[in-house]
């Protein structure tokens, strides 16, 4: 849609970074006004954004800005006793997209 009709708010409101004047937001029949940032996060992970400015991590590589999506999936002992490694069905899912997206 054209610019300034409210997209970007629609989804930062969506994704809980914005709370909204007035109203109710509902996903899956589940109200996410006020709810808690550990079930923000659930929402999060169901829902894709890319801000316009994209907030890329400058001192790491496009590969690894893109596999940063992944974090969110990966279990916490994998963290701890790994680091933040990604395996091969990480770098398959982050990529399956790549190929429809123009540049």
């Amino acid at each position: 849609g054209p610019s300034g009709v409210g997209k970007s708010t629609l989804l930062k409101c969506l994704n809980g970074l914005l709370k909204p004047a007035s109203g109710s937001i509902q996903i899956n029949q589940k109200e996410i006004i006020g709810i808690s940032e550990k079930e923000i996060q659930k929402v999060r992970v169901q829902l894709g954004m890319v801000f316009q400015d994209f907030n890329l991590i400058q001192r790491i590589s496009a590969i690894d800005n893109v596999l940063t999506g992944r974090l969110p999936h990966i279990l916490f002992y994998r963290k701890y006793i790994y680091g933040f490694t990604f395996s091969e069905q990480d770098f398959q899912i982050s990529f399956s997209e790549i190929p429809i997206i123009s540049f």
